[in-house]
C-alpha cells in the first residue's frame, strides 16, 4: 500500500482503512501502527472498535502485552496503552 502524500483533514479515517487493508494482507505489525493512529485521533465510540482491532493486531504479532493493553483501551479502562512490558497505563 502506497501512503498518500496528503491525508489532510481525513488523515485518522486513512490511517484506519490502510490498517484494515494490512490486516487482510496478514502485515499485523504495520496494519497496529496504522490502526493505533486511527484509535488515537477518532473519537469514541468508534476508537473503542479501533482499539479492539488494534489489540487483535498486536496478538497475532505476538505483542500480548500490548494486545491485553489495547484491549483494556476498547473496554474504557485507558486512553492509550503502554508501549512496553512494565510501563503504566
Amino acid at each position: 500500500l502506497e501512503p498518500l502524500v496528503n491525508d489532510g483533514p481525513f488523515g485518522a479515517l486513512v490511517a484506519y482503512m490502510r490498517g484494515q487493508a494490512l490486516q487482510a494482507e496478514e502485515n499485523f505489525c504495520e496494519a497496529a501502527s496504522a490502526l493505533e493512529v486511527a484509535a488515537r485521533e477518532l473519537p469514541e465510540p468508534l476508537s473503542q472498535q479501533i482499539w479492539l482491532e488494534l489489540s487483535e493486531c498486536y496478538r497475532r504479532a505476538g505483542f500480548i502485552h500490548q494486545a491485553v493493553n489495547s484491549l483494556g483501551s476498547a473496554r474504557g479502562a485507558a486512553k492509550t496503552p503502554a508501549s512496553e512490558p512494565g510501563e503504566k497505563l
